[in-house]
């Protein structure tokens, strides 16, 4: 396990995962990174669920040189937008259909009232 975590500290590219919020009705955790839980500002959030996550610590996703990450359908969005905001992104890769969606969120007052 510690050969893993060493890698983790020097990453030069990563691909990873959005994942879909636990309960979609609290964009205060729009959903994760590497399971780890952000809000919809890209925030990480400070809980007993992230402390408990063995992976990717935020530092060291932070210090990678470049990062992909690929997410994808409705129940992503919020998701999808707090990554954006997290400023870990440099690549995203998604469907048509779900950019538009993101788009359309973006572009709501809705969304801009929560950020």
């Amino acid at each position: 396990m510690q050969s893993v975590l060493e890698k983790w500290r020097t990453l030069d590219f990563a691909v990873i995962g959005v994942g879909r919020p636990r309960n979609p009705m609290r964009l205060s955790r729009a959903g994760d990174l590497c399971a780890r839980r952000i809000n919809i500002r890209g925030e990480f959030i400070r809980c007993n669920y992230n402390d408990k996550v063995i992976g990717i610590e935020e530092r060291d996703l932070r210090s990678t040189n470049q990062v992909l990450a690929v997410a994808v359908g409705s129940s992503k969005i919020f998701s999808i937008i707090g990554a954006l905001n997290s400023g870990i992104l440099d690549y995203f890769a998604t469907d048509e259909e779900t950019a538009r969606q993101v788009l359309n969120v973006l572009d709501s007052k809705v969304i801009k009232a929560l950020q």
